[in-house]
């Protein structure tokens, strides 16, 4: 990981040195079409695609960026609404046991 010391002395040793990014990006393009001039189509296409990283046109896995949105608290809320509802009264027992027959059994058609 880089300090910020470290990127202000490349900065200053591209600039004593004369370049910049409107350089680099301008020889580049100056490449990719030398190359595509004379047949070479790998040094063309590796010009081109490092315009394109520049551009932020490719991105590897690595510099992929994932939001997490964090809805436990809906969920939370969700679950107590569930819990605190009322809650819908069973048959009586005594209407269960004449539906379901005798202890011994025999069913109760009575």
């Amino acid at each position: 990981m880089r300090t910020k010391a470290v990127d202000k002395a490349l900065v200053s040793a591209a600039e004593r040195a004369g370049v910049s990014q409107f350089w680099v990006l301008r020889s580049l393009r100056r490449n990719a079409t030398l190359a595509a001039r004379a047949g070479d189509r790998a040094a063309a296409n590796r010009a081109v695609e490092l315009i394109g990283k520049h551009l932020g046109l490719f991105v590897d896995k690595k510099e992929m960026q994932i939001n997490f949105v964090d809805d436990a608290d809906e969920y939370l809320q969700q679950l107590m609404e569930i819990v605190n509802a009322k809650t819908i009264e069973h048959e009586p027992a005594a209407e269960q046991a004449d539906s379901v027959g005798s202890d011994d059994g025999s069913r109760d058609n009575g």
